[in-house]
């Protein structure tokens, strides 16, 4: 694990491998890269794998601005010439990971040598906010998600742990326990709620 400054800002990021084209993993909005740990290790004997949190995510710092899917384009940019990566990279992102991939795709077409989606986010997602979905809206509206990050955006690491009381998949529990402890350490992190919030 290995962090590196974009615009002033200290950022997590972990690179595994020395193959080429070089994989970059997007996770999706609230979800950490360390849950790619095992697909990672399995890329990373024949290519480069680079993973990292977006500012407000895990260990990389939070900033309070606004964050886009244009702002991860310039991030990738800036990790890209970081890492001296010259060539066209394999892209991957899942859910928000996803639609900031295909951003970037559409900005620099030929940095992408391949692009992969995982349950990504639509470019027309806003559509789905126009259908009348009464199950959808009752159950999981946005105002509804928006106050539970508010509340718990205020609570500190502690309390959070206390009142979620995060219990690891079964798949998460045959991670390295270091990796377990991180993953615990970011769903109780108030960071991770205060930029679900921008």
């Amino acid at each position: 694990m290995n962090f590196i400054e974009i615009n002033g800002q200290k950022i997590e990021i972990l690179s595994k491998g020395t193959g080429k084209p070089a994989i970059l993993i997007l996770s999706g909005m609230g979800s950490p890269f360390y849950e790619w740990e095992e697909i990672s290790s399995e890329l990373a004997e024949t290519n480069q794998v680079i993973m990292y949190h977006r500012p407000g995510l895990g260990e990389s710092e939070y900033i309070d601005k606004k964050r886009t899917t244009e702002n991860v384009t310039k991030d990738i940019i800036q990790i890209l010439e970081k890492l001296n990566i010259t060539e066209p990279i394999i892209l991957a992102g899942h859910s928000y990971g996803g639609l900031c991939a295909q951003h970037f795709s559409k900005l620099y077409p030929d940095r992408i040598r391949g692009l992969l989606l995982f349950d990504s986010t639509s470019v027309d997602l806003y559509k789905l906010d126009q259908l009348d979905l009464p199950y959808l809206n009752e159950n999981d509206s946005d105002a509804a998600w928006i106050e539970i990050c508010k509340e718990h955006a205020a609570l500190s690491p502690t309390e959070l742990l206390k009142l979620l009381d995060p219990v690891l998949t079964k798949e998460q529990q045959k991670l390295p326990k270091k990796t377990q402890e991180k993953l615990i350490a970011f769903y109780t992190n108030p960071s991770l709620y205060k930029t679900m919030l921008q």
